[in-house]
């Protein structure tokens, strides 16, 4: 009977711990992903994009955000072309022909966009010949950009 006791106990706590920590995050976000319009398709599959890790995925105007290609097997190397898109549209260029080292570059959040909770960054990278049909898109999950 002490045990239940005790379970019973650890995992209310967990309840409260869990609440509060959804709770949390939904009040300091203050965007949504929900109503995105991201119909783009991403065409690699040798890697996995990341970015920099936040409990709302909401970066400030200004900042830095890391962009990571992660995979088990390959080194990523050089991206053909890093750009920051609004849904489908592309605002901003980061480069072209970028180096990423240990499989991540971190790019600048101008302060001159636009803040909006649709943000995604795409990365191409060069296909197996200089034809751009078949060159492999990646493409982050949204996030949002607030002043």
């Amino acid at each position: 009977m002490r045990y239940i006791r005790t379970f019973s106990w650890h995992l209310y706590l967990i309840l409260i711990l869990v609440t509060f920590s959804c709770s949390r995050e939904s009040t300091e976000c203050g965007s949504s992903q929900d109503n995105c319009q991201i119909n783009d398709i991403p065409t690699g599959n040798l890697y996995q994009i990341s970015i920099t890790e936040s409990n709302c995925s909401t970066f400030v105007l200004g900042s830095n955000i890391t962009v990571y290609m992660n995979s088990d097997i390959y080194s990523f190397g050089q991206a053909k072309e890093v750009a920051l898109f609004n849904n489908d549209n592309k605002v901003l260029v980061f480069g072209t022909w970028l180096l990423f080292s240990n499989n991540n570059r971190t790019f600048y959040i101008p302060s001159n966009i636009v803040p909006s909770d649709c943000y995604n960054i795409r990365v191409s990278k060069e296909g197996e010949t200089v034809a751009n049909d078949d060159d492999e898109t990646y493409i982050s999950e949204p996030f949002g950009v607030v002043q």
